[in-house]
C-alpha cells in the first residue's frame, strides 16, 4: 500500500511538487518544508550596470622630439673607414712628420724649416692627411646637400662632390703660382700654400669623428652641425687668417693683397661650392 502524499497549492502560478507525509512532523507544525518544482519561472530583476569610461591621463610632454635624418649611410661608411685606415697609415710610418706638421701651426720657423725639406707637398704624410681633409668635407658638403634637400641623392652625388671640390684646389693651387709669378713673390708661394693645407689638415682630422656622430649615432646631426662642426671649421679659418696677415706683415706684403687673397682664394671657392650643391 503507498505511502499518502499531501499535496500543497498555492493560489499564485507558481507550483509545489509533492512532498512525502513522512517529512511532516505533527507536533511542529512549522517545519514543513516545501520544495519548488518550478524554480525558473520566478521572475528576477536585472540591474543594468552604468559603462563608466576610465579616465586616461594624457602624458606630459617634456620636450618635442624631432625624427633622424636616415640617409644613405653606404658613402659614409666607405669614407669614414678610409679616412680612418689613412691616419692609422700615416700615424704607423710618419710619425716624425706628423710632428713637425704639429710644431709648424705654432711655430713659423717650423713651418719654414718644412717647406726646405724636399717632397714638402707629394710626401706620403702630407698626401695622406690632404686627402683625408679631401675625403671629409666632401662628406660634410654631401650630409648638407641631402639634408637641405634630399631629392638630391642619386648615386653619384658625393663623387661629384668629391671631384668638384678637387678640381678647385688644384686651380687654386695654380692660381697662387700664377699670382706670385706676377707679382714677384714666388719665394712666397711655397710657404703660403703649405700653410693653407697646414689648418686643412687639422680640420680633415677633426671632421672624421664629428662626422661619424651625425651617421652613427642618437643625436640629431642638425644639432653636432651647428654646435660643433661649425664652431671649429670657424676657429680654424679665423686661426688660418690671422696667420695669414702675420706672415704678410712679417714679408712686407701689402694689407689690399692679403685682403684680396683670402676674399678671391679662401672665401670665394667656398660660396661657389655651397652655391651649386646647396642651394
Amino acid at each position: 500500500m503507498s505511502k499518502p502524499t499531501i499535496i500543497i497549492q498555492h493560489k499564485d502560478t507558481i507550483n509545489f511538487a509533492k512532498i512525502d507525509s513522512n517529512l511532516v512532523d505533527t507536533l511542529v507544525q512549522d517545519t514543513i518544508v516545501y520544495k519548488l518544482g518550478n524554480i525558473n519561472t520566478l521572475p528576477f530583476r536585472k540591474i543594468e550596470k552604468q559603462k563608466t569610461t576610465p579616465i586616461i591621463e594624457q602624458p606630459k610632454i617634456v620636450f618635442d622630439p624631432t625624427l633622424k635624418n636616415t640617409n644613405n649611410k653606404t658613402w659614409p661608411s666607405i669614407v669614414l673607414t678610409t679616412s680612418l685606415l689613412l691616419l692609422a697609415f700615416t700615424k704607423a710610418f710618419g710619425f716624425n712628420r706628423i710632428r713637425q706638421i704639429y710644431k709648424s701651426m705654432f711655430s713659423f720657423y717650423s713651418a719654414n724649416e718644412v717647406v726646405r725639406e724636399e717632397k714638402v707637398f707629394f710626401h706620403q704624410v702630407n698626401f695622406s692627411l690632404f686627402l683625408v681633409y679631401l675625403l671629409t668635407v666632401s662628406l660634410l658638403f654631401y650630409f648638407i646637400t641631402i639634408f637641405i634637400n634630399p631629392n638630391n641623392d642619386y648615386p653619384w652625388l658625393y663623387p661629384t662632390i668629391f671631384g668638384m671640390i678637387t678640381v678647385a684646389y688644384i686651380i687654386k693651387f695654380l692660381c697662387n703660382y700664377i699670382l706670385g709669378y706676377l707679382f714677384d713673390c714666388q719665394q712666397y708661394v711655397p710657404l703660403a700654400t703649405y700653410n693653407i693645407l697646414l689648418y686643412n689638415y687639422l680640420l680633415g682630422i677633426l671632421l672624421v669623428p664629428t662626422i661619424a656622430l651625425i651617421y652613427f649615432s642618437n643625436f640629431q646631426g642638425l644639432i653636432i652641425l651647428k654646435f660643433v662642426i661649425i664652431p671649429i671649421i670657424s676657429i680654424i679659418l679665423l686661426i688660418r687668417f690671422i696667420r695669414f696677415f702675420v706672415m704678410g706683415i712679417s714679408n712686407n706684403i701689402s694689407y689690399l693683397y692679403i685682403i684680396l687673397y683670402i676674399c678671391t682664394l679662401e672665401i670665394l671657392p667656398l660660396v661657389v661650392l655651397g652655391k651649386f650643391f646647396i642651394l
